[in-house]
């Protein structure tokens, strides 16, 4: 009887133990699922992280791209600017030699218009002289 109840009693150690692992091994598959959830969730995480890592890389570069054609619009803009200035420059030069010109000339006809006043008076003063002259003879 001893033997007997010791025999059920290692049955019902054993079916216990059993049990227990058998329960660990269940708890355990359903960690290993929840993991295997978790770590499929975090993949599609990551995958969707890639591709919006990837779409933003490519607006950036396109931006870059922009960038250096708003630059280059830029120059060009600053170059046009600079041949404006250049040809303003030219038209000024131009413009003061023209006036320069213009008040030589304006000068010169005062001169010779004050020469011709001068030469005038001097006519009419000969003439005066010749008919006094005249006068006189007479």
């Amino acid at each position: 009887m001893f033997s007997e109840a010791l025999r059920i009693l290692d049955n019902n150690t054993a079916e216990l133990m059993a049990d227990r692992f058998k329960a660990q091994l269940e708890n355990a598959k359903i960690e290993v699922k929840a993991v295997k959830h978790e770590l499929k969730t975090t993949r599609k995480e990551v995958t969707a992280a890639r591709q919006e890592l990837k779409i933003t890389k490519q607006e950036v570069d396109a931006a870059k791209h922009e960038v250096d054609a708003a630059k280059q619009e830029v120059n060009a803009a600053k170059q046009e600017v600079d041949a404006a200035k250049q040809e303003v420059n030219a038209a000024k030069q131009e413009a003061n030699a023209a006036n320069e010109r213009a008040e030589n000339e304006a000068k010169a006809r005062i001169k010779a218009e004050n020469a011709k006043a001068q030469s005038d008076a001097r006519i009419a003063k000969l003439e005066a002289i010749i008919e006094e002259l005249k006068n006189k003879n007479n």
